[in-house]
């Protein structure tokens, strides 16, 4: 992304992946002189560190998902329901993470019932235009339907390289598929992390072919006749009701309960002490 030097850029920070990128990214215990565990905490802040001065934002925001449950755990009560308890250590780090931000001037932003993914969004659409781009720092591939022409999603390889997912990029990456195409494309395939059932035959290469041909959701359903497949044209009949229960789930809200400007996310002094 170029960056015209009178424009604002808003970095936006998954909180969450951060920390568990943080935690399972550094493989031996890391000690400090209290006897407590910080290997979550060193890489957090060394990493928010790294990004600011990389990317030199005017803005930041750092974004957790709530303890609690979220409005996707009522829509089904399955969601999520496959994954581990986070490690008692994890957790620690995670509360030492969240008392010490508030001292180093940086925002750190929770939304009861709402997900990191929502906030981020709502926040990302709110505040982006052409004189405010923003980087969403995540390795969420569900955030890569909110791309356009100002907000790009931005991740690290294994090697500290950033990499920024950008309109051009997304097509790549999905075989000509959009932004907006992305929603459709996992209501098809389901999402096994978070434990969504998508329809049963359809993966990632059937799903890129149906988007590129039916181009939404909902064109596809009604032109099922012409699927030639016999399987596939009777999974999608018989099972597309998962990708409609999926899209709810799938789709980011933008509407989080969350009232931002610009003025309250401004970085001032960086400071901390582990």
């Amino acid at each position: 992304m170029k960056i015209n030097n009178n424009n604002k850029i808003v970095l936006l920070i998954d909180g969450h992946y951060l920390m568990f990128r943080s935690w399972f990214g550094i493989p031996n215990p890391m000690i400090n002189n209290n006897g407590i565990e910080v290997r979550a905490i060193y890489g957090f802040f060394n990493t928010t560190f790294r990004l600011l001065k990389n990317l030199n934002p005017t803005h930041l925001a750092i974004v957790f998902d709530p303890k609690g449950p979220t409005f996707r755990n009522e829509l089904y009560s399955e969601y999520k329901a496959n994954r581990s308890e986070t490690p008692q250590e994890l957790k620690k780090q995670l509360e030492i993470i969240t008392k010490k931000l508030p001292s180093t001037n940086l925002k750190s932003i929770t939304v009861e019932n709402y997900e990191a993914d929502d906030v981020l969004g709502t926040i990302g659409k709110t505040l982006g235009n052409e004189k405010t781009k923003i980087l969403i720092y995540s390795g969420d591939s569900d955030l890569h339907q909110l791309i356009d022409d100002n907000i790009h999603i931005i991740t690290t390889s294994r090697n500290g390289e950033i990499i920024e997912y950008n309109k051009n990029l997304i097509k790549e990456v999905y075989d000509g598929l959009s932004p907006n195409q992305i929603i459709d494309f996992k209501s098809l395939t389901g999402d096994t992390s978070d434990n969504i059932p998508g329809i049963p035959g359809v993966g990632k290469k059937t799903a890129t072919k149906l988007l590129n041909e039916y181009k939404t959701l909902d064109s596809l359903s009604k032109n099922l006749d012409l699927i030639k497949q016999e399987k596939l044209k009777n999974n999608l009949i018989n099972y597309f009701n998962n990708s409609i229960k999926a899209k709810e789930l799938i789709q980011i809200n933008l509407e989080a309960p969350i009232e931002i400007n610009l003025n309250d996310i401004e970085i001032h002094d960086f400071m901390i002490k582990i």
